[in-house]
């Protein structure tokens, strides 16, 4: 059950978190700023609407809007990726360190962080699968933007470990 609640609550939080971020900066960089975004959904899936303005005052039709949505979807689902990456190698250890040479033996955890990233790029890149489903091929620098939330995730369960170690007999 710890294990569970720590994955579900803690982590899976950071990771949503990631997730987000990405969200809005795809937004914010096609002309969507945070402020113009909030209550714009009922005009946002407005079929009707084709000349919806973004922040800088460019229209959007509809179906522009909508694949910008699947864009967003993307680097939302990417950040996730990245994220569960992280999460991977941390629930490899429960108390110990993942920083020791007994961590880079287990040449199979390579493979399965490979996969992660294989499946990223299948769902994201090939021909044919934004139309079934609704991932779009998104620019390599969004890839990067959960980055720094692995490192959060990674701090924060060293210190869980440190404090396992030194306090053994707490919960």
């Amino acid at each position: 059950m710890n294990l569970l609640s720590y994955s579900y609550f803690n982590i899976a939080a950071m990771e949503t978190y990631a997730g987000f971020v990405n969200y809005f900066t795809v937004l914010a960089q096609q002309g969507f700023l945070p402020a113009r975004v909030l209550g714009l959904r009922v005009d946002w899936e407005d079929k009707t609407i084709n000349e919806l303005e973004d922040s800088y005052g460019q229209e959007w039709t509809y179906y522009q809007r909508l694949n910008q949505e699947w864009y967003c979807y993307s680097a939302f689902f990417i950040s996730i990726v990245v994220c569960q990456m992280m999460n991977t190698l941390i629930r490899k250890t429960r108390r110990n360190t993942i920083i020791t040479p007994r961590f880079f033996k287990n040449k199979i955890i390579f493979v399965g962080l490979l996969s992660q990233i294989v499946i990223g790029v299948i769902l994201c890149y090939v021909p044919g699968l934004n139309i079934g489903l609704h991932f779009m091929p998104i620019r390599v620098q969004y890839w990067f933007v959960g980055i720094e939330y692995t490192f959060l995730i990674l701090v924060y369960d060293e210190l869980r470990t440190f404090l396992i170690r030194k306090f053994p007999g707490s919960k």
